[in-house]
């Protein structure tokens, strides 16, 4: 199926983008003249971050398939990490002439999370909404009992409501013509199960698109208890295309 050969690809493939990216480095940190070549220079190496990124992706879905995923929990001011988070991707932003706005955030949020797997969770949904929203994304993070909660709105055109679940389904794509293989969302949301919370798409926001990420403060009973993603009533396997289906 899909997975399997995708993820095939990406163990033949990592290995030479990393001895591409290393060189490459190199390269860029010297005292280079020329502005033109250090301009396609600069969109090689971004361009191999994004290859990169893409084969973590792969792995890593891999992996939450097979529920051979091990969290790494530990305590993280998620505040912090937000802004983190913000900082790498606002100038992407910027370039492509759109604004990535802080609305609201709550100060030293903290809570027993894996550090890496939120962090997924953060830039997929950013960069969902830097793909598509029209001029401006706003990003909000709150307390809500428990748990915090982050919600990124775009401005673009309204999912509708009948696709709200697919866009969360394996390789799923509304737009055909954007760039990906349609696992970011999928992904996101089974590291978002593996912490006992939840990612859905807000069914009450009517003038754009508002992802909602809620996720536990307190993980010390997850980090006690089997991790699988097998949880609740979503399901990985339940949003994976079958050998029949698969092209």
């Amino acid at each position: 199926n899909k997975v399997t050969f995708f993820t095939e690809i990406a163990h033949e493939i990592r290995t030479p983008l990393t001895l591409i990216r290393g060189p490459l480095e190199i390269i860029q940190e010297m005292d280079i003249k020329d502005g033109k070549l250090a301009k396609n220079l600069n969109v090689i190496e971004q361009n191999t971050k994004r290859l990169l990124n893409l084969v973590s992706q792969l792995l890593d879905f891999q992996k939450i398939g097979a529920d051979k995923l091990s969290p790494n929990y530990e305590i993280v001011n998620v505040t912090d990490l937000l802004k983190e988070t913000v900082a790498r991707f606002e100038p992407t932003f910027i370039h492509n002439g759109k604004s990535l706005i802080v609305e609201k955030a709550e100060e030293n949020i903290i809570a027993r999370i894996d550090r890496e797997a939120i962090t997924k969770i953060m830039s997929n949904i950013f960069n969902n909404a830097l793909k598509y929203a029209r001029k401006q994304a706003i990003i909000s993070l709150n307390l809500e009992k428990d748990n915090f909660v982050l919600t990124v709105f775009s401005d673009n055109e309204r999912i509708p409501d009948s696709q709200a679940e697919q866009i969360f389904e394996a390789f799923y794509q509304i737009d055909k013509n954007r760039q990906g293989v349609g696992i970011g969302l999928t992904m996101a949301r089974s590291l978002a199960l593996i912490h006992k919370g939840s990612l859905y798409l807000d069914p009450n926001r009517k003038d754009g698109n508002a992802f909602v990420l809620s996720i536990p403060l307190n993980m010390n009973d997850v980090a006690a208890s089997p991790i699988s993603t097998q949880q609740e009533d979503w399901t990985l396997s339940e949003h994976l295309p079958s050998s029949d289906t698969a092209r």
